[in-house]
């Protein structure tokens, strides 16, 4: 199921704990607290934490805020304060009037601007709930504010992550769970939801039988996370995807030629993705990501890995949309793709993908300059989009009279391969989608054969650049699962063969990372079925030197 609802822990969270001592530390009469205000944040909230744990388990539940003056009163004894009356009393009032952090707002105005209910799930008391939601003016962003209260008891019980299904009448995988607290996200992981942890602090990971899906250091990403990465992939995603990219989307033709029939020994149609705008069905998922960008997302900008095509994509969807586009590309990509993606505009960055740590670089440039990251294919927008290309494949296809087919993907980490599948699924059941892949680097193909996520030993060495990646994605890979037949690897031969083909027979350039399903088509057809074969002809961004190397072989086809 789809999020839906987005739930946040209250106390360090969305407020500012530490703030109480901080400001404290700096009005007159509490010079005390100039130097150690830190110490004192730091422990008042671990026992305030502490004792609501040892009553949970004692079944000794009280009002949060008698919790949270036994704590302050532990932590001013622990530092030698506790006769300044007037220092606990002012640090209780700041705490009734705990602020916000900073990017709060902005992130409940955009998750509400996006659809998604927000509510906080707290330990705190109905009183002091209100009056920190009052103090922070976020009372018009959130739909509910639940307080344990109502149950008598403090988290992490299950008792309390009920209320959130009590109240919405939703199901646990619909819900994303967000607390600075390790522990508070991983038991609400074990309940159900989907779960991010913001740890500000760099922590470790709790030891725990479950542990947080996402980690962020602040709020800022919640509400793209929301949106993208933790949307569960379903047809309205794709059928959303073609209705915003309707006047954008070549609906790229699908090929025939009787002469390929013949090689081949049976009907075959090519979708001739080569001819979609910037050479490759990667616009399809970059204009999807980037359409439901929100308008600070559009101004910070987007961040891409990619080897060439996605950074094409991205590039031409990001000039549309206003959007400064910035691309990480490994150093031995294509030089006409790299070339390609800095004349859209996008700023190119280059590393050796065998030395350098490219999620890492990546990170650095996120958070430094504020973007947001649209990855090549682990990305249910993207996929989406990519999906697109299903929807138009079972259309055509039944204008030929076809309902029944072999439909052979090039497959890299299963984008477009899962997007298909699960279009097909529903608008063409009958059609087998079978990913192909270069050998050596079918991680695919053998994940297909375990049953679960295989990687490949290296990440470059093949002509077919374009679809070399490490291991199917989290999210593409159950898809495939699910909705795919078994996968195919051809070698780089093949491949510069299969371009040979689609040029002489189709009049279509390809490159070698294009060309596999063709590929397969061509040289694995004792291993398909006597159905016609849809053959996805996925990118023709080929640099002239391999292309003269496929030409070469026009004699032999």
């Amino acid at each position: 199921m789809p999020i839906k609802i987005c739930v946040f822990d209250a106390y360090g969270t969305l407020f500012d704990v530490a703030a109480a001592a901080r400001t404290a530390a700096q009005e007159d009469g509490f010079d005390i607290l100039r130097e150690n205000w830190p110490k004192l944040a730091e422990i008042w909230r671990l026992k305030q934490l502490q004792y609501t744990w040892l009553r949970a388990v004692s079944d000794a539940h009280t009002d949060f805020w008698e919790v949270t003056q036994n704590g302050l009163d532990y932590a001013l004894e622990a530092l030698g304060l506790e006769q300044n009356t007037a220092l606990r009393e002012r640090l209780l009032q700041l705490y009734w009037e705990l602020g916000a952090y900073p990017e709060v707002p902005q992130m409940l105005t955009d998750l509400k601007s996006q659809g998604f209910k927000s509510a906080i799930l707290s330990n705190g008391s109905p009183e002091m709930l209100a009056g920190a939601v009052d103090s922070a003016q976020i009372t018009e962003h959130l739909d509910a504010v639940l307080s344990v209260q109502s149950v008598g008891i403090f988290k992490p019980s299950k008792r309390v992550y009920d209320l959130v299904g009590e109240h919405f009448h939703s199901a646990p995988d619909t819900v994303l769970f967000v607390s600075s607290n390790g522990w508070d996200a991983a038991a609400a992981a074990g309940y159900g939801f989907h779960t991010v942890w913001v740890n500000r602090a760099g922590d470790p990971i709790d030891r725990l039988p479950w542990v947080p899906k996402h980690i962020l250091s602040d709020l800022t990403g919640i509400s793209n996370l929301a949106s993208t990465i933790l949307l569960t992939m379903n047809i309205d995603m794709i059928r959303a995807a073609a209705e915003r990219g309707k006047h954008h989307i070549r609906r790229t033709p699908l090929l025939f030629s009787e002469p390929l029939n013949d090689v081949t020994g049976r009907q075959i149609f090519v979708k001739a993705e080569a001819l979609q705008h910037t050479g490759s069905f990667k616009y399809r998922g970059a204009f999807s990501a980037l359409s439901l960008f929100n308008p600070a997302q559009k101004e910070a900008g987007v961040l891409a890995f990619s080897s060439g095509n996605h950074a094409q994509g991205i590039a031409l969807a990001a000039r549309q949309h206003g959007i400064k586009a910035v691309i990480i590309m490994p150093a031995d990509a294509p030089e006409v793709k790299i070339q390609n993606t800095k004349a859209l505009g996008a700023e190119v960055i280059t590393y050796d993908r065998d030395r350098e740590d490219r999620d890492a670089l990546g990170a650095d440039l996120a958070g430094s300059r504020g973007l947001t990251l649209v990855k090549p294919f682990d990305e249910p927008l993207v996929i989406a989009g990519q999906g697109t290309t299903g929807l138009e494949i079972a259309h055509q296809a039944k204008s030929h009279g076809v309902s029944k087919a072999d439909v052979l993907v090039c497959c890299g980490g299963g984008g477009l391969s899962s997007g298909i599948a699960l279009a097909l699924a529903h608008e063409a059941p009958d059609m087998r989608v079978m990913p192909c892949e270069p050998q050596g680097f079918e991680d695919v193909m053998r994940s297909l054969e375990s049953g679960k996520r295989e990687r490949n030993t290296q990440t470059s060495g093949s002509l077919c650049d374009a679809i070399v990646t490490p291991s199917p994605g989290e999210i593409t890979f159950p898809i495939l699962k699910k909705h795919c037949d078994r996968g195919f690897a051809v070698s780089d031969e093949e491949a510069l063969t299969a371009m040979a083909y689609a040029f002489k027979y189709l009049k279509l350039v390809l490159e070698p990372g294009g060309a596999v399903a063709l590929a397969t088509a061509l040289f694995r057809k004792n291993e398909l079925s006597s159905n016609p074969s849809i053959v996805v002809a996925s990118g023709g961004n080929v640099d002239g030197e391999v292309f003269a190397k496929a030409l070469a072989k026009l004699d032999t086809v």
